[in-house]
């Protein structure tokens, strides 16, 4: 089946050749899924054949849309290896990454002449198979490659035909002249290493530009694209491209480089691919960014000689057809199905293999943007929501503060009562238990006490004493605040806590607390105290007493504590029942320090459970808070033993958190995490360490 090529025959002959008598030319490449130089090699041979009447075809395993869409205007059918018609009968196959070739011979392909072609010196996919000799013709595309294959695999040199990276008309007769100035640099490589990519901050007069996977530009190369540069930093197809305009070209990527394509190394490139690996010469940026300089006129003068030298060397039409002339000195050839039929089998197999894991990946990606543009879809309507509620929490502040709201609190206050009572029932006798706090400008401990509570409690009642900062937005989000009081912003040394804790006490009443849990933002309790919490509320409101943890002030990390001195002996009292008569004039008689629980609670019970201050890990948050009690007390008559102490680490001892005590970690703040993994070891080697 050795078919004339439709290039010789006379035009005459050309009128007289029905539809059907078209010759068809096949290749094969593994990746067709970018714009790399393996698939824009066979794009530039597949317009060869095209141009001479034959239809062209490309088997694949990796393919993208785009890349087929792109071909499709190279004229150039792309298909995944499967699909592939078997029908025909194809003239010449090009075979690059080996591989499929035997997926397809596997399947009955149909050819008169294979020609194998290395179009690497490194990737595995370019390695020959065994049977290559049963080929027509074996390639090389440089003459590293062509030593390799030799070296390796004992192929004769007289075996192998050196067809090099192709130059392509485009781009051979653009008219194009190099500036006398380097003002523009264009960066060629789908991986660029370190030196190049740090080239720009070198180089603050002249404008570069990056072109492949992963950076701003990408898409295939043009005459039109690569004339906008001066110059031309790059590795492989580009460089013929660039030697094809005249355009100076510098050779430098993951390999390094030798700089500027001169007169005097164009063989050694040339042999090496234009790679890099001639010399392996690896610079530094700022010498990559002089030399770029100082080389660049002798660059453009070289230019117009070496743009003529590449269309000799590289033309695609002379060295296409000098390739065929090759190629027909031999008969057709036939691939030993019998004696090679493991080979065949076994990398038949990977190949399918390859096909259908890269075919179920795709389904699973093309799945994952489903999933991704419905949860887009979902955001942008909870967006849509939050913007309704918002509109409607606006509608609501007119109705509370209009004068029918007003008139009808009676009748709200008794339905409150029934709502009450019959979660008595409902619950055998539950309770209703709210969180309390009064926060100012704790945005960044407010998410993490809400998430450590949340559900724990009935809900949060809370008053913003003057925020600036992102506190209300953050108290805004919480689904579970049932009320929150706002003060007008003050100064941070002037505060009412009395008032503040008498009227979050009221509020939480008047919303049908049972039980209320008095919280600061900065504090976090001890999980199993949490998850007894219920059972200790209804023993309170049975006792009527007032219920404390043991205070464990964190210092320099998230999970030791101090226990030296008057630090082991800190409590706090914060669980206790409402009630509907309620006056604080014996435990809130003073400004500060004070407690939470109203006079008519009698009993005061420490439990055996923690409670754990972040605000005091860092050593700036215990200095800034010793600083503001001594401006509030300065003559200490609030505290005796004063405010220092919060700083001396004179006779520290730490103590590390239980695993038995445990608080929620992940609701600390990632700043404070963060910070203790610094601050904790110098701690560590200032103190005694105490584990229980």
């Amino acid at each position: 089946m050795n078919y004339p090529r439709r290039a010789f025959l006379p035009l005459f002959s050309l009128l007289l050749i029905e539809e059907h008598t078209y010759m068809n030319v096949l290749f094969t490449g593994y990746y067709f899924d970018g714009y790399h130089g393996s698939m824009l090699h066979i794009c530039e041979l597949a317009e060869f054949f095209h141009k001479k009447g034959y239809r062209c075809y490309c088997a694949s395993v990796v393919v993208e849309p785009f890349i087929v869409e792109y071909c499709q205007t190279r004229n150039l059918t792309v298909l995944q290896a499967h699909e592939l018609p078997l029908d025909l009968d194809y003239e010449y196959v090009f075979a690059y990454h080996f591989p499929i070739l035997p997926y397809l011979s596997g399947r009955g392909l149909k050819y008169s002449k294979i020609i194998s072609g290395c179009l690497s010196s490194t990737h595995p996919l370019e390695l020959p198979m065994d049977f290559y000799a049963n080929c027509t013709l074996l390639t090389a595309v440089s003459g590293e490659a062509k030593q390799n294959l030799e070296q390796r695999f004992a192929i004769p040199s007289d075996g192998i035909f050196l067809f090099k990276n192709l130059l392509p008309e485009n781009f051979a007769h653009f008219d194009f002249a190099p500036s006398s100035q380097l003002r523009k640099i264009a960066v060629v490589s789908n991986h660029p290493p370190r030196e190049i990519n740090e080239l720009p901050q070198h180089l603050p007069d002249i404008e570069v530009d990056f072109w492949g996977v992963g950076q701003a530009n990408y898409g295939a190369l043009t005459p039109q694209i690569l004339s906008q540069y001066d110059a031309v930093i790059t590795i492989g197809k580009t460089v013929q491209y660039c030697l094809g305009m005249g355009l100076p070209v510098f050779v430098y990527d993951q390999f390094g480089g030798n700089g500027y394509v001169r007169l005097d190394t164009l063989e050694a490139e040339e042999f090496y691919n234009f790679s890099g690996r001639s010399t392996r010469r690896k610079l530094e940026s700022t010498v990559i960014a002089r030399e770029l300089i100082s080389a660049y006129p002798q660059a453009c003068g070289e230019a117009p000689l070496l743009k003529k030298m590449a269309a000799e060397r590289y033309g695609a039409e002379r060295a296409i057809s000098r390739l065929l002339e090759k190629a027909d000195e031999n008969a057709p050839c036939q691939i030993d199905t019998r004696k090679h039929c493991l080979e065949i089998a076994h990398y038949g197999w990977l190949t399918g293999e390859l096909i259908g894991r890269y075919n179920g990946l795709k389904y699973m990606q093309n799945e994952l943007y489903k999933v991704q543009a419905r949860l887009e879809d979902a955001h942008r309507q909870s967006e849509e929501y939050r913007t309704r509620l918002s509109e409607r929490d606006k509608a609501l502040d007119c109705i509370m503060h209009s004068k029918s709201w007003r008139l009808t609190a009676p009748l709200r206050k008794i339905r409150q009562t029934i709502k009450r009572t019959k979660t008595l029932i409902n619950t055998g006798g539950g309770i209703t238990l709210y969180a309390v706090i009064a926060v100012r400008n704790e945005a960044l401990h407010m998410q993490g006490f809400f998430d450590h509570l949340r559900e724990y409690v009935d809900g949060f009642v809370v008053l913003d004493d003057g925020s600036t900062d992102a506190t209300p937005a953050v108290i805004k989000r919480e689904r579970k605040v049932i009320s929150c009081l706002r003060n007008l912003p003050h100064d941070e040394f002037h505060w009412d806590e009395r008032g503040n804790r008498v009227a979050l006490l009221n509020e939480a009443r008047k919303r049908g607390a049972d039980i209320v849990l008095c919280c600061d933002a900065d504090e976090r309790y001890e999980i199993r105290f949490l998850k007894n919490l219920r059972r200790l509320g209804k023993e309170c409101r049975e006792k009527k007493a007032c219920m404390g943890l043991k205070v464990c002030e964190l210092w320099d990390s998230v999970c030791h504590y101090r226990v030296d001195g008057v630090w082991d002996t800190k409590k706090k009292f914060v669980l206790f029942p409402l009630s509907e008569h309620m006056t604080f004039d014996t435990t809130m008689f003073q400004e500060h320090h004070i407690h939470w629980h109203y006079d008519q609670i009698r009993n005061l019970e420490l439990l055996p459970y923690n409670l754990y201050h972040l605000k005091m890990i860092r050593s700036r948050d215990r200095a800034e808070r010793a600083e503001l009690y001594e401006r509030l007390d300065p003559e200490h008559k609030l505290q005796k033993i004063g405010y220092r102490y919060l700083t001396d680490e004179s006779s520290i001892r730490l103590r590390a958190v239980p695993e038995s005590a445990a608080y929620d970690y992940a609701t600390v703040p990632d700043e404070l995490t963060a910070a203790s993994s610094t601050e904790s070891s110098e701690a560590a080697a200032a103190s005694t360490a105490d584990t229980p």
